[in-house]
């Protein structure tokens, strides 16, 4: 049973406790796009029915057939007919399992599968995939104790190793994932989805240099995947290595060049490094593929206005303004740039209603006095014009 459990643990959803596209952040500071923690690695990976030994019964190859279709509900009627003619096949049991999680049929998954360890009540695997079903519908302590009971039966498992550090991290037991995730790679020294997961705790604990090792060896084992390059991308700008962190989003960039989030972070390194023209390319980018994203039409109004091109940069905090009409960042860059344009009664309005929202979120005494000096200057400037006048 185990290459038949193996290869359903390769399309099996993620457990992670934020999804692919989810966000967190790095020990560095930068925002993270990647997911938190991840589960199975089933968005980077496809199951040929002919890899499953299985029974030989046909009803159950053509069920994985269809499961690899995503054809879930005749899956399912496939599997009924495999178990009506062999009603002791656990692995028909856990198949069908697997076929109703797909479905949202949670409490049936867990009569197929308290079904399948009657038969086999020693089976690890179908502990393992039990447990993570149980997570991913929120029943997070009884998945540490599925994955708990899978590990006592099968010590060397790191699938069961891996999964378990997966739902200790959502419970905040750091330590406890991170023995997990030391020894599935012991056991397991190319398993990427355990080394980036790692990765994710060291970083976050600011080991940036052991995350980045991590990130180094997951990435030798999966050079195409992504999420792994802008964590390691990510980390390594938090550790000041902004050239390489660059580089690594050329290398997101070319695997998915669709991707506005990694156009907005490169701009973020290339602005870093005064390269600020490429960093409005980029950002036009981000834009151009996610229109409705208010932080690069912030950082590309910064970038402009660094570069004196303020009315553009005003047309920039505009657009985030009417985004986000509670940004008081882009009220206040919006008045140095109309003020850089002369136009004081707009760069006034701007920070009046700036201080406005600071007051309405209970004051944070820095800002404040910060737009209070702004504002100082700006009436300043406005009295020594009409005067001139």
């Amino acid at each position: 049973m185990q290459r038949f459990v193996e290869a359903v643990l390769r399309v099996f959803a993620s457990i992670a406790s934020a999804g692919r596209g989810g966000k967190g952040m790095t020990a560095g500071g930068r925002e993270s796009t990647g997911p938190s923690q991840r589960g199975w690695n089933a968005a980077t990976e496809s199951m040929e029915p002919s890899e499953i030994g299985g029974s030989g019964n046909p009803h159950e190859m053509s069920g994985l057939k269809k499961y690899a279709l995503g054809e879930y509900e005749d899956a399912v009627e496939d599997f009924d007919r495999a178990i009506a003619l062999e009603p002791e096949n656990a692995d028909a049991y856990v198949m069908r399992a697997v076929m109703k999680d797909n479905l949202g049929r949670f409490e049936e998954a867990m009569a197929d599968f308290s079904r399948a360890l009657n038969i086999e009540p020693d089976n690890g695997e179908i502990y393992v995939i039990r447990g993570v079903t149980r997570h991913r519908f929120g029943e997070t302590e009884s998945a540490l104790a599925d994955l708990d009971r899978a590990v006592l039966l099968q010590p060397d498992s790191a699938p069961a190793l891996f999964n378990r550090g997966v739902v200790k991290a959502s419970l905040g037991l750091e330590e406890g994932a991170l023995a997990d995730y030391d020894q599935a790679v012991r056991l397991k020294p190319d398993y990427g989805e355990a080394l980036f997961n790692r990765g994710k705790i060291q970083g976050g604990r600011g080991d940036l240099k052991g995350a980045i090792a991590d990130f180094d060896r997951a990435i030798a084992h999966r050079p195409e995947d992504a999420d792994i390059l802008v964590e390691r991308g990510l980390t390594r700008a938090g550790n000041g290595q902004l050239e390489a962190a660059i580089s690594d989003f050329d290398s997101v960039l070319e695997i998915q060049p669709s991707r506005a989030d990694a156009y907005y972070m490169r701009g973020i390194f290339k602005r870093d490094l005064g390269r600020l023209w490429e960093a409005v390319a980029d950002f036009d980018q981000s834009v151009r593929l996610q229109p409705d994203n208010a932080e690069a039409c912030l950082e590309r109004g910064r970038a402009k206005f660094e570069l004196d091109q303020w009315e553009e940069a005003v047309g920039d905090f505009g657009e985030v303004v009417r985004l986000q009409s509670n940004n008081v960042g882009a009220y206040y860059m919006r008045s140095l740039a109309n003020a850089r344009l002369g136009m004081l009664n707009e760069s006034i309005s701007d920070l009046e209603e700036a201080l406005r929202q600071v007051e309405e979120m209970g004051g944070d005494e820095d800002l404040r006095r910060k737009l209070e000096i702004s504002m100082e200057s700006v009436r300043e400037a406005l009295e020594e014009n009409r005067g001139r006048g």
